[in-house]
């Protein structure tokens, strides 16, 4: 007994020390992010109240500290993307201010806020929203906990619908109440609904290839170089969208709203 004592007790330490450790990690990661995001949100404050090109540095200063905190600790959060877009809107950077929007409009799409301020960005850059179809507004109604909910509340909320289907459709198998059945079936429509609105963002987010052009003045040209002669005679704003079809380098074929194809460099322009 007492040989086999040191052992167990051995398995009964190191799962501890690893949970306790992990839950350090965790919450020193916790407080990084707090930090970083405060900090971030102190020099958006201060610099709302200066002028000129004190402001614009210093809303320049603060997209880039919120920047730092999505790329260093890989945080997907829509309020905080709509942050940096605001930073970089406040900055005059409108280019980077609607590719920010565009990128929170796929976390949280329906966000009111975050909508008025994309379009009072594309007014100014004379680069309206694409014409409204007459069953957008039918699409929203019907499907509203898309637009209600964020990504990551949907994406939790289909994880307990699939869990809680499956456990009653087990349950179905030994109990043939009424009331059973009635729950299975609406569990699976839940399912359905929320893991359809899942994936429509996870798409989103993970495999449709749009982006925004962030150059003030962008050349689009009729191919991959500047030898090729260009598709217009005048540039294409910042904050022009589009969809990206091929890369050969340095240069991105894109489709624009028009439709037409055109080529690019990519260092002019970013992807959602």
């Amino acid at each position: 007994m007492n040989k086999i004592f040191p052992f167990s007790l051995a398995l009964l330490i190191v799962p501890t020390i690893l949970f306790l450790s992990s839950n350090i990690s965790l919450a020193d990661s916790a407080a990084d992010k707090k930090l970083l995001f405060q900090k971030a949100q102190a020099t958006f404050n201060q610099a709302q109240m200066l002028r000129g090109n004190e402001r614009r540095l210093a809303m320049l200063k603060a997209a880039s500290q919120f920047e730092a905190l999505v790329k260093e600790h890989d945080i997907k959060n829509g309020y905080l993307l709509y942050n940096i877009g605001n930073a970089y809107f406040e900055a005059g950077e409108e280019g980077k201010a609607i590719l920010n929007y565009k990128r929170a409009e796929r976390l949280v799409p329906g966000f009111s806020d975050l909508r008025s301020n994309l379009n009072s960005v594309r007014q100014i850059l004379n680069t309206p929203e694409a014409q409204k179809t007459w069953w957008g507004d039918i699409v929203k109604s019907v499907f509203f906990w898309h637009y209600m909910f964020d990504y990551s509340t949907r994406r939790s909320a289909s994880a307990i619908v699939f869990v809680l289907f499956w456990f009653c459709l087990s349950l179905m198998v030994l109990y043939k109440f009424g009331i059973l059945k009635a729950l299975t079936v609406l569990l699976a429509v839940a399912t359905i609904a929320l893991g359809g609105s899942y994936l429509k963002s996870s798409f989103e987010l993970n495999v449709e290839t749009a982006g925004v052009v962030i150059k003030q003045q962008t050349m689009v040209r009729k191919g991959p170089g500047t030898s090729y002669e260009p598709m217009y005679s005048q540039p294409i704003s910042e904050g022009t969208e589009f969809r990206l079809l091929e890369v050969q380098g340095e240069w991105w074929r894109i489709k624009l709203d028009n439709d037409d194809e055109v080529w690019i460099k990519a260092i002019e322009a970013e992807l959602i």
